[in-house]
């Protein structure tokens, strides 16, 4: 025979539960939350001459045979224009 369970009013809360594992030396370690620092808005800068910062990325996708093909992109971040674009199944890291 199955019991029915009320979800909303539990038997236990959390002190009791570390009080009954603390007993068992079963002891959970409880993470304090750490409080972050305000953070002041700045706004983006952005280059003033072309070629001064670039932006390179990778990017993945699948193809219909199941096969993985990478793509490897440069972009000007001035003018966002794409330096060099360099499609492969396998880019090497050297």
């Amino acid at each position: 025979m199955m019991q029915k369970v009320n979800l909303e009013k539990k038997p236990w809360n959390r002190k009791r539960v570390y009080r009954v594992y603390c007993k068992l030396k079963l002891n959970i370690r409880i993470k304090p939350k750490k409080k972050l620092p305000l953070r002041q808005a700045k706004p983006l800068v952005q280059p003033i001459n072309p070629n001064v910062c670039w932006l390179i990325d990778f990017m993945s996708d699948v193809l219909r045979n199941g096969r993985r093909f990478k793509i490897f992109n440069v972009i000007d971040d001035y003018n966002r224009e794409g330096l060099l674009i360099k499609p492969n199944y396998s880019l090497p890291t050297k």
